[in-house]
């Protein structure tokens, strides 16, 4: 079962995807399993990467597996996101973290961070793939750490 945000940002990637003529991707449910235990794996060890400290679970191949994933090829995004919005309201300033906007804005923000870096906005736009998943964590004080997972 998706959350809110991730399915946000699931839905957000399919919308990029098709503004210029590609496919939707399938949700699975085991990318998702995969996606949220690194995304709570970078949360709890404080890092954000490609590559787990955790024993059998370095790669985003071993991750998949280890949820039941099955594909022959398999791609991943990740980011880590704290910045802050500044805003002013009826002349009162204030500051809000991203994790307390809306999911569709913080969908929208996660997204275009991965388009922005080439390496990811190649995995997110391939034709290659079928499937996809999201995994979110976020921490305490609003910090969020996000992994998008393409399988075919």
């Amino acid at each position: 079962m998706c959350l809110p945000l991730e399915a946000a940002v699931y839905r957000r990637s399919n919308l990029v995807r098709r503004e210029v003529g590609g496919h939707a991707l399938e949700w699975d449910d085991k990318l998702c399993d995969a996606a949220r235990r690194h995304s709570v794996a970078m949360r709890d060890h404080a890092f954000c990467g490609h590559h787990s400290p955790l024993r059998g679970l370095e790669t985003p191949a071993a991750r998949a597996m280890a949820s039941g994933a099955r594909f022959t090829g398999l791609g991943e995004n990740v980011l880590f996101y704290e910045r802050a919005l500044s805003l002013r309201i009826a002349g009162v300033a204030m500051t809000l973290r991203a994790s307390c906007l809306p999911g569709t804005i913080v969908a929208r923000i996660l997204v275009n961070q991965w388009l922005d870096s080439p390496g990811h906005r190649a995995n997110l736009m391939s034709v290659n793939w079928a499937r996809s998943a999201v995994g979110i964590a976020i921490t305490t004080n609003g910090r969020i750490y996000a992994t998008q997972l393409f399988a075919n």
